[in-house]
């Protein structure tokens, strides 16, 4: 049973497509907690209530969600937010019965999917059949490397560009998957007071008020 036919990052069906041809912005390192982002980190770490949060269904067959949800997103999570993100659910990966959380395969399940030949694994450095979180700038491009989703259960700071959030499954064939995930985005602002001519706009942060 080998899955080998490679994912392609379009999506399809009222989703956005992102240019892979896009330069990786791998110098946009992620920001230590500082001064300036005390009020975001803080509240994240306590656990109180994010100032945008967004749930999406990620079914097995699906290339992938976003944050922010919907066709081509712009950026949504600016710097000095902070981020974090809850994954539940099961999904399938074949016709038999085979199924995983958001961390993927682990251990020997792990090793048994990495053994086989012929696999274009999207993500190969990542656990097989994992959620798979990637930071991406609109228009500029991917941002740092593919992540695992469940890393970012954890407080995160957001790269120092704006970008938005897209969630993959690391697997070379998604038409025999069932199932899904539900992935959670909490963001914590570093700040909701927008400059003079911008107005406060949820997910989307501070946009440009028309004139």
């Amino acid at each position: 049973m080998i899955k080998s036919k490679l994912i392609r990052c379009i999506w399809g069906k009222g989703r956005f497509a992102v240019g892979v041809g896009f330069a990786t912005l791998s110098a946009m390192a992620l920001l230590a907690p500082s001064a300036a982002l005390a009020r975001a980190w803080d509240r994240c770490s306590q656990n109180m209530p994010p100032d945008e949060t967004q749930t999406v269904i990620h079914s097995g067959n699906q290339v992938g969600v976003s944050f922010p949800d919907g066709t081509n997103p712009p950026n949504g999570i600016f710097p000095g937010d902070v981020v974090r993100v809850t994954s539940t659910g099961n999904v399938g990966i074949d016709y038999w019965g085979n199924s995983y959380g958001p961390e993927g395969a682990v251990g020997k399940h792990e090793d048994y999917w990495k053994s086989l030949q012929g696999v274009n694994w999207p993500f190969p450095e990542l656990n097989a059949f994992s959620s798979v979180a990637r930071w991406n700038n609109n228009p500029g491009g991917w941002v740092g490397v593919p992540m695992r989703t469940t890393d970012l259960r954890f407080c995160t700071v957001a790269p120092n560009i704006p970008v938005r959030l897209l969630y993959y499954i690391n697997d070379a064939k998604i038409s025999d998957n069932g199932g899904q995930w539900t992935i959670r985005t909490d963001v914590y602002r570093n700040a909701t007071t927008c400059p003079r001519g911008f107005f406060y706009a949820g997910v989307y942060g501070c946009i440009l008020r028309p004139s």
